[in-house]
């Protein structure tokens, strides 16, 4: 309901929005001008669909060749479930089941995460406590999107539902200004094509707007730099024991949590000490498992400064 909700606010001020501005058709350009405008629509119109198009075809499409890729070619290890974190119905009638697992990464550390996988034999209950099943790790370096998956089952080509928006802006694009010609030419020909016209802001609006939403995100996921770290940190990470040496709370507070500032020490297998600076919202019974003592940590051997508590 809420993804209907913004798709439909999003659409609204994208193609239907502008058209309120049409009346700006009655001011004349020289011919010059009303031409540069003319093109930089065109180009506008030209830059969109291809956004459109490589959003809605194009990555879905590499998603799904990376999967199989993955299924066939990542390093082959046995995870084991410790705990069904939710489970979802979807309405194709298979469960989204988040479950948190633990398995042996590139460098042999058990690592405990959570993933999210779509169970479409429910009937089977593979995805329960205690289980164990085939996960394949990426072995690329960087990790751009898929850092594992499941081992066995078929991948499905999950199509986007909102593809009709690449054929549907193409045809508006030709149809408005086929209207605002029809009612504002005049007999002058585009000359009512000046800068200010919708038809030549609203690629640049929907680029923006869509692009900054990221509304054709419904079945990927779109990695950040700081995803792609933590990836690497949980495929090639060591454990070692380190130290909080400090901790203290620095007066802000999200969502009525405190936020914690502390300081990881440990030292590397080439003997090195560092001294990591980290900060993180918690919760308020959460507090003490920060204070100052021994702990666990993982860190990445190539970047030491990247590191976790375990």
């Amino acid at each position: 309901m809420k993804k209907n909700f913004w798709f439909a606010f999003i659409f609204f001020f994208v193609y239907i929005f502008p058209l309120f501005f049409s009346f700006v058709g009655i001011m004349k350009w020289n011919a010059w001008a009303a031409t540069g405008s003319l093109i930089v629509g065109i180009v506008g119109w030209t830059i969109f669909v291809r956004f459109l198009y490589k959003r809605l075809f194009i990555l879905p499409n590499k998603s799904w060749k990376q999967a199989l890729w993955l299924q066939r070619n990542g390093k082959l290890v046995e995870a084991e479930i410790t705990e069904v974190l939710s489970r979802k119905e979807t309405s194709r009638g298979s469960f989204l089941t988040e479950i948190k697992v633990s398995f042996p990464n590139l460098v042999g550390t058990t690592i405990s995460t959570s993933m999210e996988f779509e169970d479409i034999k429910p009937e089977l209950n593979r995805f329960t406590k205690g289980k164990k099943f085939p996960l394949r790790l990426n072995t690329q370096k960087p990790v751009e999107q898929l850092p594992w998956i499941n081992g066995y089952g078929e991948i499905i080509q999950n199509k986007l539902p909102t593809r009709w928006l690449f054929a549907f802006s193409l045809i508006y694009a030709v149809v408005t200004f086929i209207i605002h010609y029809a009612i504002f030419s005049d007999g002058q020909g585009w000359r009512f094509v000046t800068i200010f016209h919708p038809w030549v802001f609203t690629p640049f609006l929907g680029r923006l707007i869509m692009g900054s939403m990221g509304i054709f995100m419904n079945n990927m996921r779109s990695f950040t730099s700081s995803d792609s770290s933590m990836f690497e940190l949980l495929l090639h990470g060591v454990k070692i024991e380190g130290k909080i040496t400090k901790m203290s709370q620095t007066g802000i507070y999200v969502n009525n949590l405190p936020q914690i500032m502390y300081t990881i020490s440990f030292t590397d297998r080439k003997g090195q000490t560092h001294f990591i600076d980290q900060s993180k919202v918690v919760l308020f019974n959460e507090i003490n498992n920060y204070q100052p003592g021994d702990v666990q940590v993982l860190y990445l051997p190539s970047n030491p400064t990247l590191v976790e508590l375990v």
